[in-house]
């Protein structure tokens, strides 16, 4: 009977385990998203989502950017993971750097509300895993968000790349609406230009 109850135990923690797994807990899976979304990225397209809501003079930011890459999560973010050569990539991007594990970025673009600087702590990702980062001081402080690299092989994929973010905090002057086209746009025109510079082909 012990036994039997030390199997049922482990079985619960497998299980549960599982379940964290596929809820993003521990990062994104592929296999978590509705069959519409599953094809999407199957289909050679990035999965953008920005959903942000005010209330109570607080903002709310839940954010998902994914997407499927044709070459190995090494190969690939050898060239992703240089976050100092973002200026020379992506238009948005008027300055980068990338000092003591602390990527900063300047952006400036006619689609943002104003001109901006993200300073973030997060390693240099060279291959598949699961790394977490938090703005720890200007805009957003206190977003707390995820980025997960994953070995991935289905059709002529190697590899699944995605970040998460939530931020809850005083409200902006920002507009819900404009904050999640601006996010989502940011999105949209970052992962497909890093995607293409790291060997990727749309």
């Amino acid at each position: 009977m012990l036994h039997k109850t030390i199997h049922f135990s482990c079985l619960i923690i497998v299980l549960l385990a599982a379940f964290a797994w596929s809820n993003g807990a521990l990062g994104l899976s592929f296999f978590t998203f509705k069959k519409n979304i599953q094809q999407h990225l199957l289909d050679n397209n990035p999965y953008i989502r920005s959903s942000v809501e005010s209330k109570n003079n607080q903002q709310k930011l839940e954010y998902i950017a994914v997407g499927l890459h044709h070459n190995t999560c090494r190969q690939a973010m050898k060239v992703i993971g240089q976050y100092e050569q973002f200026q020379n990539h992506i238009d948005f991007i008027e300055q980068s750097s990338y000092q003591k594990g602390r990527i900063n970025l300047g952006l400036s673009s006619v689609f943002l509300p104003f001109d901006m600087t993200l300073n973030f702590k997060i390693p240099r990702i060279k291959d598949a895993g699961t790394y977490p980062f938090l703005f720890d001081n200007g805009f957003l402080r206190g977003l707390e968000g995820t980025i997960n690299v994953q070995n991935f092989e289905q059709k002529k994929f190697k590899c699944l790349i995605g970040l998460t973010a939530n931020w809850n905090g005083p409200e902006t002057r920002i507009p819900d609406a404009v904050f999640e086209i601006f996010t989502k746009t940011i999105g949209q025109i970052g992962l497909a230009k890093l995607f293409r510079i790291s060997g990727h082909h749309f």
